[in-house]
């Protein structure tokens, strides 16, 4: 009864994990926790496929994962199919799973980057909370918030009639740009880079036939290195030429250099055009960013600039 228990892959409250679980729902306040089983499990290479269900809530889960020790350094990477199996069948289905509901955009960060190795991103409910996080009191700007619930099921969390004329402007911007981007974000191949710097996270999304892709550069914290080093794009693949440019209304590198006026030389709005090959395995110089900002870049073919 009192031994430790063990961080699975989908951490169950189920299986007596008591921190944060793998997965959150709804089921109108009955069986509030998942209770998979493994079904299957077949070793393929490099890859593990496993396979797990539980019955009672009808959900089946289904996971690949790449052994890092075999392939040191891949980005975290999970396809999106159109035909869903960890879905309630023979009932209503849920639109998304909330990922961090009633949490602040920096704990979603850290939330939604491991939920979405299980779940994708258009059944990952993710929102715009409130400027000041009511659980941890901190306050964020709009574009953070917004940024990173535009990776998932986008919705909004607060009132908008309480919030400024300009908030509310910055807030349609954002919810305009999901509009444009869901196409991509919910049919794409996610992925997360292994970025060196502790302080800096990257994660996208590329289109199946590569055509179109957009990152977030997110700041979790104070860099040691300044300014920072060069982040690398996963998934681009080899080939063609980018057009890499930043994305508004996420284009604002808001840190020291820009607020200074000593912005990056090649983060305009015309950005820049580079083989795949280079984002992919150099990388870009990353703007400076104070912690808890983020930034997006679009980085489509040179047939869809």
């Amino acid at each position: 009864m009192d031994g430790p228990v063990d961080v699975a892959v989908l951490p169950e409250q189920s299986a007596s994990w008591l921190g944060t679980p793998g997965l959150a729902g709804n089921r109108g306040g009955a069986a509030f926790s998942t209770a998979f089983r493994t079904t299957r499990a077949e070793r393929d290479g490099d890859r593990v496929r496993l396979g797990a269900r539980d019955t009672a809530a009808g959900l089946s889960l289904h996971l690949t994962i790449e052994l890092a020790a075999l392939r040191p350094a891949a980005p975290a990477r999970h396809r999106h199919q159109r035909r869903r199996d960890a879905v309630h069948r023979g009932r209503r289905q849920p639109h998304a799973a909330g990922a961090a509901p009633g949490h602040g955009a920096p704990e979603r960060q850290r939330i939604q980057r491991w939920t979405n190795a299980l779940v994708p991103l258009e059944l990952m409910g993710t929102h715009v909370g409130a400027g000041e996080a009511h659980t941890t009191g901190r306050r964020h700007s709009p574009g953070f918030r917004a940024g990173t619930a535009l990776f998932g099921h986008f919705g909004i969390g607060w009132d908008p009639s309480a919030a400024s004329p300009g908030d509310r402007e910055r807030l349609a911007a954002w919810m305009a740009l999901y509009k444009e981007l869901r196409g991509l974000l919910h049919t794409g191949t996610a992925v997360h880079a292994d970025h060196p710097d502790p302080a800096y996270q990257l994660h996208g999304v590329v289109a199946e036939d590569g055509s179109d892709a957009l990152f977030a550069l997110v700041a979790m914290a104070t860099s040691p290195l300044y300014p920072p080093g060069p982040v690398r794009l996963p998934g681009l693949g080899a080939g063609a030429v980018c057009h890499a440019r930043p994305q508004p209304p996420g284009d604002v590198p808001d840190g020291n250099a820009h607020r200074r006026g000593v912005p990056l030389p090649w983060w305009t709005p015309e950005g820049v055009r580079l083989p795949r090959r280079v984002l992919a395995d150099a990388g870009f110089q990353a703007p400076v960013l104070f912690p808890e900002r983020l930034v997006l870049l679009r980085a489509p073919g040179s047939d869809g600039a």
